[in-house]
């Protein structure tokens, strides 16, 4: 394996606004704790943060009828970029993945025949900063981190691992979070799934209410090319116990 130059905090799915309300505070806790965040808004200077895709839900322009009773598109947009604010000044510099929530915009402009070039990019549309930055996957210290899509069940990050032979690390997958190891003669592979951080009691995510998985909220940290899962610990009241 080669030396590894950062230490990551992976993420996904924060699908604002319907994002867990305690879950940047962990994400905080989890990258000061692990050395990655020296505090909210300043990384270390090994300290590197990507975002596994999902950032936005978009929930009014999914495939699937939008919930009559919830906001509409115009509001539901006005309060992600509200939620992703604090995002923002804790961690000012972000690698993101494109993902199927925050590109429902420009694949529903596609399909009405809309060209791109009318539309704003991510970073316009959010107010996000300019050290937010996406590209479809990223590559760092030979770990590849794409959103997931295309992979399905508990050995989805380990499969995508094995398709490009590198250590793989996905988001997408919200009740599937883990880390599984593979190997060959020659080499030996891992892949991730980071898990989420949505509050499943919000109307976007009714549409599991009945399955028997939950999400799983949690983050992933990479130290020196080693995964580490770390899960947010909730209590009876469905908040985070401040555990890391």
């Amino acid at each position: 394996m080669k030396k590894s130059k950062y230490n990551v905090l992976a993420i996904a799915d924060t699908q604002a606004p319907f994002e867990h309300q305690d879950y940047l505070k962990f994400l905080v806790a989890v990258g000061v704790k692990y050395g990655i965040l020296r505090r909210p808004g300043k990384l270390e200077k090994n300290g590197l943060v990507i975002h596994a895709g999902d950032e936005q839900d978009q929930h009014t322009l999914g495939s699937f009828d939008p919930d009559p009773d919830g906001m509409s598109g115009g509001e539901e947009l006005t309060a992600a970029q509200r939620s992703l604010m604090p995002y923002f000044e804790a961690f000012p510099d972000v690698k993101v993945c494109i993902s199927n929530h925050t590109d429902r915009i420009f694949r529903k402009a596609f399909r009405h025949g809309i060209p791109r070039g009318y539309l704003k990019d991510y970073r316009e549309f959010l107010k996000a900063p300019k050290g937010w930055e996406w590209q479809d996957k990223w590559t760092v210290d030979g770990v590849r981190y794409i959103h997931g899509e295309g992979y399905s069940g508990q050995l989805g990050a380990l499969n995508a691992a094995k398709d490009a032979m590198k250590p793989t690390v996905i988001g997408h997958l919200h009740s599937d979070a883990g880390i599984q190891f593979w190997a060959n003669e020659d080499q030996l592979l891992w892949g991730m799934n980071v898990g989420c951080g949505i509050d499943k009691s919000k109307y976007a995510f009714h549409y599991g209410k009945k399955l028997r998985r939950k999400p799983i909220l949690s983050c992933g940290v990479i130290l020196k090319g080693q995964p580490l899962l770390i899960p947010m610990w909730l209590d009876r009241r469905g908040r985070w116990t401040g555990k890391v």
